[in-house]
């Protein structure tokens, strides 16, 4: 079996996906050879193909059928989910820490998992990170639509991954957001954050349009709203530690950050339930160890981070501590030793905190404060 990289460039016809195969053996009876089904199916582009003719028994021609979700008649599509390389030898990588502790990577697509938990129950989903895994042949032959999400270092595998083999390519992420105009030769783009805008790609879809664009307006998500990530999708093995998030945005306006471009200045934060609900959920998966709070700035929302702590601790407590957590924050932190105390029972060992500079005139001139 071929790894993706092996496979020369190029776009191949595809047809999209049919359940038929033709039948052999025996002859069949006179009123079994009345029983044919035509069918037509459609490619990335919306041509129509009359397939030839097919005998099946009753048993088979009811899998040809739509399926029914909820009483309604869904279309059902089989996603491919690529995570693509990062740049190697990056920040992103810790290849000596990973091999110390015999992981691939540090941590998993938390964005991808969560967007996978946005699509339809029907749609079949299967991951591929390409930092731990390699992409195969098969996985682009099983496809129906291709999803690649991804960030700033990311970018030059992501732009490679666009062009494959003629399946319908969905790109978005922090990078496609941030310069959707790098990735105008995807199918579709969603730009912004998923959750106000996936719905609407999802009713292209399955209209049967094979391009668009769906852009969200920029800073009203309501993140209580968030589903829960499909870690059900990743192998806990390849990984340092698992993230999960709870809140998006960071109040201050420094010239270098692009998250206040991305999230605004306003935090805006999930519910405690939330986020025991998510531990919950990786804890009933078998997962023990290292859990990395993702947010771009963990204190943004003091007020609310105080409500979520004591809970958190409780909750550990309950369970003999099967989790221990990092984050990011920013260095004013360390002028709340309230809030350190209360990070430290809750089981905190890490905070990562970005320092630019050393020169208070650079840091001014940067907007950092």
């Amino acid at each position: 079996m071929r790894s993706f990289e092996s496979r020369p460039l190029g776009r191949l016809s595809y047809f999209g996906r049919v359940a038929i195969a033709k039948d052999c053996g025996a002859p069949l009876s006179k009123a079994a050879a009345w029983t044919r089904v035509l069918r037509t199916v459609c490619d990335g582009r919306r041509r129509l193909c009359l397939l030839e003719s097919t005998l099946l028994s009753p048993d088979r021609l009811r899998d040809t059928l739509p399926q029914t979700y909820g009483g309604n008649m869904t279309i059902p599509c089989r996603v491919l989910m690529v995570y693509p390389k990062f740049v190697p030898d990056s920040f992103w990588n810790y290849t000596e820490a990973c091999e110390l502790v015999g992981a691939n990577y540090p941590a998993a697509p938390l964005g991808l998992i969560t967007v996978a938990a946005m699509l339809p129950k029907y749609w079949d989903i299967h991951l591929v990170n390409r930092n731990t895994e390699p992409l195969m042949d098969a996985d682009l032959d099983w496809a129906d639509l291709v999803m690649i999400g991804g960030m700033l270092n990311q970018q030059p595998d992501f732009l490679y991954l666009i062009d494959l083999h003629g399946k319908p390519v969905c790109v978005g992420g922090p990078d496609v957001s941030s310069s959707p105009h790098l990735y105008a030769e995807a199918d579709f783009q969603v730009i912004g954050e998923a959750e106000q805008i996936i719905e609407q790609f999802i009713a292209t879809w399955e209209r049967g349009e094979r391009s668009g664009v769906f852009i969200a307006e920029k800073f009203k998500i309501d993140v209580t709203l968030s589903p829960m990530p499909r870690y059900d999708l990743i192998k806990f093995d390849h990984y340092l530690f698992i993230g999960v998030q709870y809140s998006r945005g960071c109040p201050f306006t420094c010239e270098f950050c692009d998250i206040i471009e991305l999230y605004g200045r306003v935090p805006r934060t999930k519910t405690p339930d939330q986020i025991l609900a998510e531990l919950q959920a990786l804890y009933d998966h078998g997962y023990r160890g290292h859990v990395d709070f993702v947010d771009d700035n963990f204190i943004g929302n003091k007020k609310k981070l105080r409500t979520l702590l004591p809970r958190l601790k409780a909750w550990l407590e309950e369970r003999d501590y099967p989790f221990e957590f990092s984050t990011e924050a920013s260095i004013n932190i360390a002028d709340d030793s309230e809030l350190l105390r209360a990070m430290n029972d809750a089981n905190f060992f890490a905070i990562f905190v970005g320092i630019e500079s050393p020169d208070p005139e650079t840091l001014v001139q940067m907007k950092k404060k």
